[in-house]
Protein backbone atom coordinates (compact mmCIF):
# COMPACT_ATOMS: atom_id res chain seq x y z
CA UNK A 1 0.00 0.00 0.00
CA UNK A 2 2.98 2.36 -0.38
CA UNK A 3 1.58 4.55 -3.52
CA UNK A 4 -1.68 5.03 -1.62
CA UNK A 5 -1.48 8.69 0.05
CA UNK A 6 -1.08 8.38 4.24
CA UNK A 7 -2.68 11.16 6.79
CA UNK A 8 -0.44 12.29 9.29
CA UNK A 9 0.59 9.48 11.81
CA UNK A 10 0.60 6.73 8.72
CA UNK A 11 -2.60 5.99 8.69
CA UNK A 12 -3.96 5.56 4.85
CA UNK A 13 -6.01 8.79 3.94
CA UNK A 14 -8.33 6.19 2.42
CA UNK A 15 -8.55 3.31 4.17
CA UNK A 16 -10.99 1.17 1.79
CA UNK A 17 -8.60 1.93 -1.26
CA UNK A 18 -6.43 -0.69 0.69
CA UNK A 19 -6.21 -4.02 -0.94
CA UNK A 20 -6.39 -7.60 0.32
CA UNK A 21 -4.05 -8.87 -1.22
CA UNK A 22 -1.19 -8.10 -4.32
CA UNK A 23 -2.82 -5.51 -6.98
CA UNK A 24 -3.96 -7.08 -9.60
CA UNK A 25 -3.42 -5.63 -13.61
CA UNK A 26 -6.60 -5.64 -15.90
CA UNK A 27 -5.57 -7.53 -19.12
CA UNK A 28 -4.33 -5.15 -21.75
CA UNK A 29 -6.88 -4.58 -24.63
CA UNK A 30 -6.39 -5.80 -27.82
CA UNK A 31 -4.15 -4.13 -30.44
CA UNK A 32 -4.00 -3.13 -33.89
CA UNK A 33 -1.13 -2.40 -35.93
CA UNK A 34 -1.18 -1.79 -39.05
CA UNK A 35 1.81 0.27 -41.09
CA UNK A 36 2.76 0.24 -45.12
CA UNK A 37 6.05 -1.84 -45.23
CA UNK A 38 8.21 1.44 -47.10
CA UNK A 39 7.11 3.53 -43.92
CA UNK A 40 9.25 5.37 -41.75
CA UNK A 41 7.97 3.77 -38.83
CA UNK A 42 7.60 0.19 -40.04
CA UNK A 43 10.38 -1.39 -38.15
CA UNK A 44 9.44 0.41 -34.68
CA UNK A 45 6.04 -1.04 -35.33
CA UNK A 46 7.06 -4.60 -35.94
CA UNK A 47 9.29 -4.74 -32.87
CA UNK A 48 6.38 -2.94 -30.80
CA UNK A 49 4.00 -5.83 -32.28
CA UNK A 50 6.39 -8.83 -31.10
CA UNK A 51 6.84 -7.03 -27.86
CA UNK A 52 3.20 -6.96 -27.32
CA UNK A 53 2.75 -10.52 -28.37
CA UNK A 54 5.46 -11.47 -26.10
CA UNK A 55 3.44 -9.88 -23.09
CA UNK A 56 0.17 -12.32 -24.11
CA UNK A 57 -1.87 -9.26 -25.90
CA UNK A 58 -4.03 -10.57 -28.59
CA UNK A 59 -2.02 -8.30 -31.23
CA UNK A 60 -2.74 -8.02 -34.97
CA UNK A 61 -0.17 -6.52 -37.35
CA UNK A 62 -1.12 -5.28 -40.65
CA UNK A 63 2.26 -4.85 -43.10
CA UNK A 64 1.08 -2.77 -46.11
CA UNK A 65 3.18 -3.61 -49.27
CA UNK A 66 4.34 -0.46 -50.69
CA UNK A 67 2.07 1.64 -48.80
CA UNK A 68 4.20 5.22 -47.11
CA UNK A 69 3.56 6.64 -43.76
CA UNK A 70 -0.37 7.92 -43.35
CA UNK A 71 -1.78 6.41 -46.82
CA UNK A 72 -4.83 5.77 -45.55
CA UNK A 73 -5.56 8.96 -44.73
CA UNK A 74 -4.76 10.97 -47.60
CA UNK A 75 -5.66 8.37 -50.00
CA UNK A 76 -8.40 6.79 -48.88
CA UNK A 77 -10.40 6.04 -51.66
CA UNK A 78 -7.95 3.68 -53.19
CA UNK A 79 -8.16 0.00 -53.20
CA UNK A 80 -5.84 -0.76 -50.44
CA UNK A 81 -7.00 2.09 -48.07
CA UNK A 82 -10.64 0.32 -48.58
CA UNK A 83 -9.15 -2.84 -47.80
CA UNK A 84 -7.15 -2.01 -44.56
CA UNK A 85 -10.30 0.18 -43.37
CA UNK A 86 -12.76 -3.07 -43.69
CA UNK A 87 -9.94 -5.04 -42.27
CA UNK A 88 -9.68 -3.13 -39.18
CA UNK A 89 -13.67 -2.78 -38.80
CA UNK A 90 -13.87 -6.66 -38.95
CA UNK A 91 -10.87 -7.19 -36.83
CA UNK A 92 -12.84 -4.54 -34.58
CA UNK A 93 -16.12 -5.68 -35.14
CA UNK A 94 -14.73 -9.25 -33.76
CA UNK A 95 -13.74 -8.16 -30.40
CA UNK A 96 -16.39 -5.63 -29.84
CA UNK A 97 -19.11 -8.51 -30.43
CA UNK A 98 -17.53 -11.85 -30.24
CA UNK A 99 -18.89 -12.57 -33.97
CA UNK A 100 -16.84 -13.71 -36.34
CA UNK A 101 -17.57 -11.76 -40.14
CA UNK A 102 -15.63 -12.61 -43.09
CA UNK A 103 -12.98 -10.28 -44.65
CA UNK A 104 -12.29 -10.24 -48.46
CA UNK A 105 -8.72 -8.28 -49.74
CA UNK A 106 -5.48 -8.98 -49.58
CA UNK A 107 -3.79 -10.59 -46.91
CA UNK A 108 -1.40 -9.07 -44.44
CA UNK A 109 1.26 -10.36 -42.43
Amino acid sequence: MGCLPRRRGGRPAYPRLRGRGPARRPAPPPAWISVGDIDLFADECRAYAERLRGAGVDCALHLVPGAPHGFEAWAPDTRVARGLTERARAWLDVRMTGTTSPVTGEACG
